[in-house]
């Protein structure tokens, strides 16, 4: 078990809930043993994310520090004791954080990709500026996303930063600092 890189959970054909208080305890267990553990993605199909199906992660769960690839569709909020000391890139598509994700600005010099796609409860994202190895972020249908730091582009240090999607936001304008953002190659707004 040590061994393990990789895990993938694909939930479509289920109509119960997998995580029972049970399951995230056994959880603990075999992420502890799993020393190279990098990749966690847990997923539903299109038709299940459909109907709503969000995951809430029990009071001290905590992701194995290993972690550099985290992909959890339909996250209900991000843990209280989140604290992804390695991880590269985030994806929680169709996840219902509201405010921000917690924690994520404690080592988050070593983010390379963030992605919240349809995370329609989403308002307020970390402070970009100090994100200095970003490269991607995606808050395309983010609709209660109106505004975008504007500490982003206001930093030189964000030489890496080179994709910004922006689609079905909420956001009306962007701020001035983007102008800086001299490595940006893309950017959807729509």
């Amino acid at each position: 078990m040590e061994n393990i890189e990789t895990l993938s959970l694909e939930l479509y054909r289920s109509k119960e809930m997998w995580f029972t208080k049970e399951v995230f305890a056994g959880m603990k267990e075999v992420f502890a043993k799993m020393k190279k553990f990098r990749l966690l993605k847990v997923y539903y199909s299109d038709d299940v994310m459909g109907k709503g199906y969000k995951t809430s992660l029990p009071e001290g769960f905590e992701f194995p520090r290993e972690l550099k690839y985290l992909y959890w569709e339909g996250l209900e909020a991000s843990p209280s004791n989140f604290d992804p000391e390695n991880l590269v890139a985030i994806n929680l598509k169709c996840s219902n954080i509201k405010k921000k994700l917690r924690k994520i600005k404690k080592h988050h010099e070593i983010l390379k990709f963030v992605d919240v796609i349809d995370s329609q409860q989403l308002i307020k994202m970390p402070k970009l500026s100090s994100m200095t190895n970003l490269e991607s972020l995606n808050i395309g249908g983010c609709t209660s996303f109106c505004k975008l730091h504007s500490s982003i582009g206001a930093f030189p240090d964000m030489k890496f930063f080179k994709e910004l999607l922006l689609t079905r936001t909420g956001i009306k304008e962007l701020p001035s600092s983007i102008q800086y953002l001299t490595s940006l190659e893309f950017l959807h707004v729509s």
